[in-house]
């Protein structure tokens, strides 16, 4: 009598990619995403928006006073000399003629 396993294929979880031939899901790095189930890569983060944990099905938008390049694990605070007035945005405005700027 043979035994034989029992095989099947699972759906990969938004959060997560599973490229062909995959034998388990994985995680999106840090800086990218998967909106929805059953992706075959995650897609990075754009300019303006940044992830800094694994796993996740969106960016978190880009705070006032820091600046989030495309793929960004991290909101970088502006440099003193620069500003950020707005959130989502991709870089700081260097800080206007007749005001100084803190970082």
């Amino acid at each position: 009598m043979r035994s034989s396993a029992s095989s099947e294929c699972l759906q990969c979880a938004a959060g997560s990619f599973c490229s062909v031939g995959s034998d388990a899901q994985a995680l999106c790095a840090r800086g990218s995403y998967a909106a929805s189930a059953n992706a075959t890569e995650c897609a990075a983060c754009v300019a303006g928006e940044y992830q800094d944990e694994q796993g996740q099905t969106a960016c978190k938008v880009c705070p006032e006073g820091s600046s989030c390049a495309a793929g960004a694990t991290a909101a970088l605070k502006c440099d003193a000399g620069t500003y950020q007035d707005a959130s989502g945005q991709a870089s700081c405005k260097p800080c206007p003629e007749g005001h100084a700027c803190t970082a």
